[in-house]
């Protein structure tokens, strides 16, 4: 059984009840751009040094919004690119949640002219973006 899900197929499972898009990139990556309706609730974020650090209560605050695994939505897991929604996907089927990863991530999903919803920075251009 393959937890990549085309965004195509991610689109189609969103239109259907019991299916939640889990966004998992940083809160500032959220805010710039993301899926209509999407949640975010991110597996890594900002560290002190370099880069992404994970989030250790990743799983926790999904609890906390989504209840407990026999009573959660089936999670489209999501990022930039597919790879931090491929380890938060990993971390939640470990503990019990359906879930799949976003093939390609929001820019594969944006690529493909599927929706987006851009919150515009004074002087900003959400073109800039995708560089």
């Amino acid at each position: 059984m393959s937890f990549q899900c085309p965004p195509n197929d991610a689109q189609q499972l969103l239109s259907s009840p019991g299916h939640v898009y889990l966004d998992v990139r940083t809160s500032s990556e959220f805010e710039a751009y993301h899926v209509p309706g999407s949640f975010n609730i991110p597996c890594f974020e900002t560290g002190g040094g370099y880069g992404l650090e994970p989030v250790e209560e990743f799983v926790e605050n999904v609890r906390e919004t989504f209840g407990d695994p026999d009573m959660a939505p089936t999670f489209i897991v999501g990022c930039k690119i597919g790879q931090r929604s491929l380890a938060g996907m990993g971390r939640l089927r470990d503990v019990g949640y359906n879930a799949v990863n976003l093939d390609g991530g929001i820019d594969t999903w944006a690529a493909m002219g599927l929706p987006i919803e851009y919150v515009e920075a004074e002087g900003g251009n959400a073109d800039d973006l995708f560089l």
